[in-house]
């Protein structure tokens, strides 16, 4: 029988927005298998840290020889695209006018490698 998870979802949610509204989303739970033990959950959940992408992100900027790029349609959401850019990377791989506008608004000094699929 399953377990009913000890924080209630609509709490969570209310812990998460009052978080993304000061600009601190991480620190809901510890990590993934906190999130699995406590909400139990029966679909598939997304799990991000902000804080964990920014040191990937800086490691790959300051080790890679290369210009590095983030491909906007691996996950375009903005809050990605605002950790990204957050600390120091400034060109996205994108394929739309879409994704431009939507990385510009939280990007502004964002540069574009434009690379529309054409069919």
């Amino acid at each position: 029988m399953k377990q009913p998870p000890t924080r209630s979802l609509a709490s969570l949610r209310r812990k998460f927005h009052t978080a993304a509204d000061t600009g601190n989303r991480d620190g809901l739970f510890t990590d993934a298998a906190e999130l699995a033990r406590e909400l139990n959950p029966d679909e598939p959940v997304f799990c991000f840290s902000a804080g964990a992408l920014r040191q990937r992100v800086s490691e790959f900027l300051t080790n890679f020889p290369g210009e590095v790029s983030y491909a906007v349609k691996a996950n375009p959401g903005q809050h990605i695209v605002l950790a990204a850019s957050g600390c120091g990377l400034t060109m996205f791989d994108v394929a739309s006018v879409h994704e431009m506008r939507s990385v510009h608004s939280v990007a502004p000094l964002a540069q574009f490698h434009y690379h529309n699929p054409v069919k």
